[in-house]
């Protein structure tokens, strides 16, 4: 994962120009963590923030790579989880678990039922994961999805574990330094944070 800038500041830049700056082959927005003061949240192994949001669900990424839900999240629970957490992400909800779909609650508070643009984060096995960005209303012939809609999505693509991160405008997917999702709106938005996959080959 990466910041736009230190922790604790409101700064927020273009997702490709974070991409850009860490090397990253693809990334995605994450969770929108420096404009409120609730969630835990873990970035490349250092704890920020102890104050989980209550009654949310809470995304914790090991060491091994692997994503683990912790649903309705306490400090409590999450210093339960039996592994070494190196990310962690407190938008939500959770959409699927151990394979399981979720029932999304009529309280969350991101427009649950309301279709718009999507970011999910999945994992199908070890080491092998899914980024699913949704076009929204913004976009031409779109319309996009509710929570409950993209659970179906998400367990019609076979995911073990998937996460509901940052949508709206704010959803960017980027590959090689360019955004490629909706891009019939020509909307990019800045945002504080992305989760990125690097590689250890030479492109040169």
């Amino acid at each position: 994962t990466a910041m736009a800038a230190k922790f604790g500041t409101s700064r927020d830049i273009p997702a490709t120009k974070i991409a850009a700056r860490y090397n990253a082959v693809f990334a995605i927005n994450g969770d929108y963590f420096n404009y409120d003061n609730k969630g835990y949240i873990v970035r490349q192994g250092k704890l920020y923030r102890d104050n989980p949001r209550e009654g949310a669900d809470v995304l914790l990424i090991d060491d091994l790579g692997d994503l683990h839900i912790v649903r309705d999240a306490t400090s409590a629970k999450i210093a339960a989880f039996d592994g070494t957490v190196v990310n962690s992400f407190s938008f939500g909800p959770a959409l699927v678990v151990d394979g399981e779909a979720m029932a999304i609650s009529e309280n969350v508070q991101v427009a649950a039922n309301k279709p718009t643009q999507r970011m999910v984060i999945a994992q199908d096995s070890a080491l092998s994961y899914l980024c699913v960005a949704t076009e929204g209303p913004e976009n031409i012939d779109s319309v996009g999805l509710t929570l409950p809609e993209t659970v179906e999505l998400m367990m019609s693509l076979g995911c073990q574990t998937a996460y509901n991160l940052d949508g709206g405008s704010s959803s960017t997917m980027v590959l090689h330094n360019v955004k490629i999702n909706a891009l019939s709106s020509r909307k990019i938005r800045s945002i504080c944070d992305i989760l990125y996959f690097a590689t250890l080959v030479d492109s040169q």
